[in-house]
């Protein structure tokens, strides 16, 4: 095997962001707005609901003007974005700890840095894998702990990936509900402009199938799937540390199914 670009191994070795702190009020309005998408009630309604899983995602905004933005829709130059030229990004993965819930009304406090950066080849070519921490605290104390797998790769990379999706089968365990979804261009697009994964200012048409096929070469479906999965007519997952894994190449169509049991969120 070749030796790694020079540009993969200088942010390896030697790119270190600093870490940043922010804050949010956990509200009703972001977590009803996705449960209509899903046509399901609002999870959370008065001061003291416990927000599902990964709803936090629809918390924490941030503000990037257009002109700051990459051909993918991203920020050139946000905190946890590697120096890279050329680079596509694909949401790798994470892993999610649930101490408490965070509740509605709460003051929270996310703490983000980076977990690690490392090179690898992959059957396309070079990657770069990002892994940044958050750690969400009400009144000092530390509710959630999230890790997010970042994946950066060249541009020229994308010309030789595979373009046929891979056979998606049903999953081995069932639980006693199922949520059925189908990530059409539609509700990826309403996702988008309803998720701070793609930022303020940003474009959103980047989120559907035809422009995620022509510019990162990876569905997007994996992050609105995980959201999906987390709360089905109230019946939410008794999960208190989760892996996350993406949802699949851009062009597969089957739409996932999700089994669940009941998740004590109270």
């Amino acid at each position: 095997m070749s030796e790694p670009p020079e540009a993969f191994a200088a942010i390896e070795a030697n790119w270190r962001p600093h870490p940043e702190t922010s804050e949010d009020v956990i509200t009703v309005k972001p977590p009803e707005t996705f449960a209509a998408l899903l046509d399901q009630p609002a999870p959370v309604r008065t001061a003291g609901d416990p927000l599902p899983p990964l709803w936090h995602w629809f918390f924490f905004d941030t503000i990037h003007p257009q002109a700051t933005l990459g051909q993918d829709g991203h920020p050139a130059n946000a905190s946890f974005t590697p120096p890279l030229p050329h680079r596509r990004r694909m949401f790798g993965g994470g892993r999610l700890t649930v101490h408490q819930p965070l509740r509605c009304g709460d003051q929270v406090q996310r703490r983000s840095s980076l977990g690690s950066v490392r090179v690898r080849h992959g059957s396309t070519g070079w990657l770069l894998l990002v892994t940044v921490r958050h750690e969400f605290l009400v009144g000092g104390q530390l509710r959630v702990l999230e890790e997010q797998d970042l994946v950066y790769r060249d541009a020229d990379d994308l010309r030789s990936g595979p373009t046929a999706p891979p056979e998606m089968t049903e999953p081995a365990e069932r639980g006693p509900w199922q949520l059925r979804v189908r990530p059409d261009p539609v509700l990826l697009f309403r996702f988008s402009a309803r998720s701070p994964t793609t930022p303020i200012g940003s474009t959103t048409t980047s989120r559907t199938r035809p422009r995620s096929r022509a510019i990162r070469g990876w569905s997007c479906t994996a992050r609105c799937w995980r959201c999906c999965c987390w709360s089905c007519r109230g019946e939410r997952l008794r999960i208190v540390r989760s892996g996350i894994s993406a949802g699949g190449p851009v062009g597969a169509v089957r739409p996932p199914v999700g089994h669940g049991q009941r998740w004590l969120g109270r």
